[in-house]
C-alpha cells in the first residue's frame, strides 16, 4: 500500500500490516453481502429431482478430470519444450469438450439456451484479455506494470461498482437481452479505447473493461429467464462453468504477440511488440463483437421457458 495517485502520494503502511489492512477492508464488506443474501428469494422446485445414479454423471466424472489433465500437459509441454505432451493435451482438452457437451445435450437442444451459450463463450473471451492489456502498460505509458498494477484495479472496480448500480436500473426498465448487450457492449469499448488511446489516459480502459466484466450477471441471467423452474440449478452449473470454453482465448492472445514479436512485424509506425498487443485487442474485440451480432439478431428480448 501506499504510492501515488492522480498527483497525490501516500506514505503507505508498512509490511505485515499492509496486507492485513488491504485484506481486513473486506471483511466488513462481505459481512453486509452476508447479511442481505438473507433477503433473496429462491423459488422453490415443484418437485425435487431424484438422485440419479453414477452412470448418469460418468461423462461429467470423465470430462472434468480430462479437463485438469489437459491444463497440466499443455503446461508440462511448455516449460519441458515437448510437443508430445502439447498434442496429448490437446487431445486431453477434446475429450473433456466431447464429454461435457454430451452431459449437456438436453440443454444444447433448447434453441435459446443454445444461442445464449454461444454469445456468453464469445464475449466472455474478454476476460481473458487483462494480462495483455497489463503488460502493454510500459508501450504506452514508458514504465513497467507493476507501477500501474493498483490503479488499474481501482479503476477496473471502481467503474463496476457504479455500472452495476446503473445497469441495475436499467434492466429493471427494459428486458434480459439489453443487459448482455449493454454489458458486451462496454466491454468491446475497452478494447477500442486500450486500441486507440495512450498515455495516462490508457488507464481509463481498465474502468471501462471493469464495467464490462459485469456480462458475467447478465449472461447467466437470460440464461436464468429462459429455464424451467426446475432445471435453474443445473442451467446455473452450466452457466457458471461456460468460462471454461472461452478460456483458450488467453492462449490465443498471447500467442499473437509473441508471433509478431519474433517475426518482427511492424505496422503504421508501431513497434513488433505496441502491434502484436493491438492486434491481440483487435482479435479480442471481434469475439466480443461477434457474440452481440449474435445476441441482436438471434436472442429474443424476452426469453421463455419451454412450455411455460
Amino acid at each position: 500500500m501506499g504510492g501515488d495517485l492522480f498527483g497525490l502520494k501516500f506514505s503507505g503502511v508498512t509490511y505485515p500490516w499492509n496486507f492485513v489492512t488491504l485484506f481486513g477492508a473486506g471483511a466488513p464488506v462481505m459481512a453486509v453481502a452476508a447479511c442481505l443474501s438473507r433477503f433473496l428469494v429462491i423459488p422453490p422446485v415443484v418437485r425435487e429431482p431424484d438422485r440419479e445414479p453414477i452412470s448418469a454423471v460418468a461423462d461429467l466424472l470423465i470430462g472434468v478430470p480430462l479437463m485438469f489433465v489437459s491444463v497440466a500437459l499443455l503446461h508440462a509441454a511448455s516449460v519441458q519444450s515437448n510437443e508430445q505432451f502439447r498434442w496429448a493435451g490437446y487431445v486431453a482438452a477434446s475429450g473433456a469438450a466431447v464429454a461435457l457437451v454430451y452431459h449437456f445435450r438436453s440443454l444444447l437442444r433448447q434453441r435459446v439456451l443454445f444461442l445464449a451459450t454461444v454469445v456468453t463463450i464469445l464475449v466472455y473471451a474478454g476476460n481473458m484479455i487483462p494480462s495483455n492489456m497489463n503488460l502493454y502498460s510500459p508501450e504506452v505509458l514508458g514504465d513497467v506494470p507493476e507501477k500501474y498494477a493498483g490503479l488499474q484495479n481501482m479503476l477496473r472496480f471502481g467503474f463496476k461498482v457504479v455500472a452495476g448500480a446503473l445497469l441495475g436500473w436499467v434492466l429493471t426498465r427494459t428486458n434480459p437481452r439489453t443487459g448482455i448487450l449493454a454489458t458486451s457492449t462496454i466491454f468491446l469499448l475497452a478494447q477500442v479505447w486500450a486500441l486507440l488511446v495512450t498515455g495516462p489516459w490508457y488507464l481509463v480502459a481498465f474502468g471501462i473493461f471493469g464495467a464490462g466484466e459485469l456480462i458475467g450477471v447478465y449472461s447467466p441471467n437470460y440464461i436464468v429467464s429462459a429455464s424451467r423452474t426446475n432445471d435453474l440449478r443445473r442451467n446455473m452449473a452450466f452457466a457458471t462453468m461456460l468460462m471454461v470454453p472461452a478460456a483458450p482465448a488467453g492462449y490465443l492472445y498471447g500467442a499473437i504477440v509473441d508471433f509478431v514479436s519474433q517475426h518482427k512485424l511492424t505496422a503504421l509506425g508501431m513497434t513488433p511488440v505496441a502491434l502484436g498487443y493491438r492486434l491481440s485487442f483487435l482479435v479480442c474485440g471481434l469475439f466480443i463483437l461477434s457474440g452481440i451480432v449474435v445476441a441482436v439478431t438471434l436472442l429474443p428480448k424476452q426469453p421463455r421457458a419451454p412450455n411455460d
